[in-house]
């Protein structure tokens, strides 16, 4: 429990840099859409996030939430385009992405 606790707390501090980062340069131009994918269904930890993204919706910015089977999809998702932000372990990102020369 203590490592989802802290996933999600990196998750949520990935999710309000985006949503700054794309409210920042979006300002003035209409909606922004955040692809957010979720490694697990979503339960009572990931109410802080479902938080968050009722906020970002209230200032314009378009959040879309997926939920996954497992972190190594949603890992898979944000590395074939499908998703602009993941929540999963770092290692997952390590072993799916196709580096350069490997």
């Amino acid at each position: 429990m203590r490592v989802r606790g802290r996933r999600l707390s990196i998750a949520l501090i990935a999710l309000a840099g985006a949503l700054g980062i794309m409210a920042g340069s979006a300002f003035g131009q209409g909606t922004t859409k955040i692809r957010y994918a979720l490694g697990d269904v979503v339960g009572i930890d990931d109410l802080p996030l479902l938080i968050a993204a009722e906020r970002a919706k209230a200032r314009g910015v378009e959040v879309e939430i997926t939920p996954f089977k497992s972190e190594e999809v949603a890992t898979q998702a944000v590395i074939n385009g499908q998703a602009d932000i993941g929540q999963g372990r770092c290692r997952s990102f390590y072993d799916l992405y196709p580096w350069p020369g490997g």
